[in-house]
């Protein structure tokens, strides 16, 4: 269980390398060309291309992006937001799952031996990805499986939101909300 601390830190570490690495680097903005014309057209110098074009925020589930904006669903349709997370300060660990996906039954029960370890560390999620499936069902398939962090439905927007294309996809956040991790289907090691 030590060892696998030491891994997390250093994806933790590795993923704030990323992120100050990454904001520097020049990226098309989608109103880029809009503003340079506008500079031009009225004879205004661009400085565009001199500003951060992570700055103030860079959304994105790509590392070194600030993770969109979500909202989970938890047991009795009480809900938590990715604001309240970031306000924690606390990592936090997202795994989209679909129950009746043997992978992710198989990543579930794995979790079971890591999860311990992190357990107030690290805020972890399991969400279901299954539109069809209340929430009062997937916290009973969490409970028939012992599985004690916390079991989640998106929002309606979420799915799309965060770009997840698959099941068996996981996110992890630092405390500022910076992805440092995201990997889909058959990507990724738990460990």
């Amino acid at each position: 269980m030590k060892h696998n601390k030491v891994i997390l830190f250093v994806i933790l570490f590795f993923g704030l390398s990323i992120t100050m690495i990454s904001c520097g680097e020049t990226q098309a903005q989608p109103n880029n060309s809009a503003r340079q014309n506008s500079s031009l057209s009225e004879g205004v110098s661009n400085t565009q291309e001199n500003l951060d074009p992570c700055e103030p925020n860079c959304f994105g589930t790509q590392i070194g992006r600030i993770i969109p904006p979500y909202t989970l669903v938890l047991s009795n349709n009480t809900t938590i937001t990715s604001e309240e997370l970031i306000h924690n300060k606390k990592p936090v660990f997202l795994f989209f799952y679909a129950k009746w996906w043997g992978t992710c039954r198989a990543e579930l029960q794995r979790f079971k031996t890591i999860y311990p370890a992190y357990a107030g560390e690290v805020e972890f999620y399991a969400v279901n990805i299954d539109p069809n499936e209340p929430i009062e069902q997937v916290v009973k398939f969490g409970q028939e499986h012992n599985y004690v962090w916390p079991m989640a439905n998106p929002s309606q927007t979420m799915i799309n939101d965060l770009s997840i294309t698959s099941q068996s996809t996981k996110i992890a956040m630092d405390p500022n909300g910076t992805v440092i991790y995201n990997a889909g289907y058959g990507d990724g090691s738990i460990q």
